[in-house]
């Protein structure tokens, strides 16, 4: 009986790792596509730098870590960068709903998508501001290393090479030479 269900498991796993590898040539292709697996809830409430938003279920929550990226879906090509700043449990009496998720999501920017460019822009500015009932996703794989090009690309002669990003290691991160001589470095000297 060992063996059926080890065999069984190891089909599994094999199905699944299909489904991985078809998803990532899908992601390859039409970048910023977001599947099942990603989505974790959806806005509730809205205020102009913060959401709130009800988390679908325990696994949901999983994926819905502090400090994680998340993407929320303006239309097919716009969404709005937050970071999940904090995660809560709300216990609602007197419904038959016995405990909500809460995640509390802070703005940083605004990512735009060319599909036809396969090319994708963010800028810190928060263009704009979600619906009530919009869909959350978290920014991992192929996603967020689109992302992470998507900052990359919008350096300037003046950047310098910096390190690697610590959520994606295979994208370069880029410090701006001009802003950092001019405002953070000082040269001393005495005679």
């Amino acid at each position: 009986m060992g063996d059926i269900k080890s065999k069984k498991e190891a089909k599994d796993l094999s199905d699944s790792a299909k489904e991985l590898e078809r998803l990532e040539a899908v992601s390859a292709k039409h970048p910023f596509v977001f599947t099942d697996t990603e989505f974790y809830g959806r806005v509730y409430e809205v205020t102009s730098a913060r959401l709130k938003v009800r988390i679908q279920s325990l696994d949901k929550l999983k994926i819905s870590r502090v400090d994680r990226l998340t993407a929320i879906a303006l239309n097919e090509n716009e969404y709005l960068i937050g970071r999940i700043e904090k995660v809560i449990e709300v216990e609602n009496v007197g419904t038959s709903i016995k405990e909500s998720h809460i995640a509390e999501i802070g703005l940083i920017g605004s990512f735009s998508v060319d599909r036809k460019k396969n090319k994708g822009s963010f800028t810190r500015a928060v263009i704009s501001v979600a619906d009530i009932e919009a869909s959350c996703y978290t920014l991992e794989g192929s996603n967020l290393s689109f992302f992470m090009t998507g900052i990359a690309a919008t350096r300037t002669a003046a950047d310098l090479p910096f390190g690697n990003y610590v959520l994606d290691k295979s994208v370069t991160a880029y410090i701006n030479g001009n802003k950092l001589l001019q405002r953070h470095v000082a040269l001393l000297g005495s005679s």
